[in-house]
C-alpha cells in the first residue's frame, strides 16, 4: 500500500491523497485519506500489513479491510486513470 497525491479532473476532491491498493492503466483504487482521521488511516495500514502477504486477490484484501475497519468504507474510492494527472 502506497500513498499517492495527484490532481484529479473530476469530482469535488481535486487533490486526493490516496492509500493505493490497486493501480493499472485504467483504474486506481484505494482509500482517500482526506475523508479519514489519522487514527483510521493507521488502522487501515495496520490491517493491510496483517493481510498483505496472504495469497488472496487484491479485491478480497480490500473487502477484508472494509469489513475489519467499517468506518473506512466512506473513504474507499476508484479513480479513472484518464482523469488522473501528476502520478
Amino acid at each position: 500500500m502506497t500513498e499517492n497525491t495527484f490532481n484529479y479532473s473530476n469530482g469535488t476532491d481535486k487533490n486526493p491523497s490516496v492509500l493505493t491498493t490497486s493501480r493499472n492503466q485504467h483504474q486506481l483504487r484505494g482509500f482517500n485519506t482526506n475523508y479519514m482521521t489519522k487514527q483510521t488511516v493507521s488502522k487501515v495500514q495496520t490491517e493491510w500489513n496483517k493481510i498483505k502477504n496472504q495469497a488472496w486477490s487484491t479485491s478480497t484484501k480490500e473487502r477484508v479491510i472494509l469489513r475489519r475497519v467499517p468506518i473506512a468504507q466512506k473513504a474507499f474510492r476508484a479513480y479513472s486513470m484518464t482523469k488522473v494527472k501528476g502520478i
